[in-house]
């Protein structure tokens, strides 16, 4: 039956994929596939959910194998996969979180340097596109719940799977703070406020890229025993 369905996983997955390429920048052309029209996404907060949507995506490819027939072929890449995705993950979210942190600071403190630094932080920082960017956020927020409905049509045993449940949720939630952020305070205060949701965004994924790593190196470990 699950191979009657599969075409809702593989059109899900190509809607994951789709949410990844638009957070990494990629959106006018995902759009233009999708016969819409888009810009880049402003900022970091936007660009910081792919940590989330990246262990997501992932998780949803070795389902993929599943559903080709290919379910050893998944549980052998299983470990491995998350491991080095789970520590990149871990790098690039360090990474991501000490540059938003260093921007938000200098920000504020550009900000409240009187009497030229609201002036200066308005010429550098003031012209954030908040409608592209919320734009952006609630096309892939869109996607991100087609894509869910689409694996439940697939397999309705996706909702006992509580660790993909929460992965995905942690992705819509993560899009809604940063949107609710964004529209917090006015337009000229955009830019501090996207600093800060990409500080979420990255802590986020640090946190499930290490939820993601513990089985992972179990998985890994007993790979190679098997192997020895």
């Amino acid at each position: 039956m699950n191979r009657l369905r599969a075409p809702f996983l593989y059109v899900g997955l190509f809607l994951f994929l789709a949410v990844v390429l638009m957070d990494l920048g990629a959106g006018p052309v995902v759009l233009a596939i999708l016969g819409e029209s888009g810009q880049t996404p402003p900022g970091r907060g936007m660009p910081a959910l792919v940590l989330v949507d990246a262990l997501l995506f992932a998780q949803v490819i070795f389902l993929g194998f599943d559903a080709l027939g290919l379910g050893r072929l998944a549980r052998w890449l299983n470990g491995p996969g998350n491991l080095v995705l789970s520590v990149v993950v871990i790098f690039g979210g360090i990474g991501l979180l000490f540059a938003a942190l260093g921007l938000l600071i200098l920000m504020i403190s550009v900000l409240m340097a009187l009497p030229f630094g609201p002036a200066i932080y308005a010429a550098i920082w003031g012209g954030f596109a908040r409608g592209t960017a919320m734009g952006l956020l609630s096309t892939t927020l869109l996607l991100r719940i087609i894509a869910g409905l689409l694996l439940v049509l697939y397999d309705q045993s996706m909702l006992g799977k509580k660790r993909l449940l929460l992965l995905f949720f942690t992705c819509l939630v993560g899009d809604l703070v940063v949107s609710f952020l964004l529209g917090l305070v006015p337009s000229l205060l955009c830019s501090i406020t996207d600093a800060v949701g990409a500080l979420i965004g990255a802590i986020l994924g640090i946190i499930w890229a290490i939820v993601l790593l513990i089985p992972a190196i179990t998985g890994t470990l007993r790979l190679i025993r098997l192997r020895a």
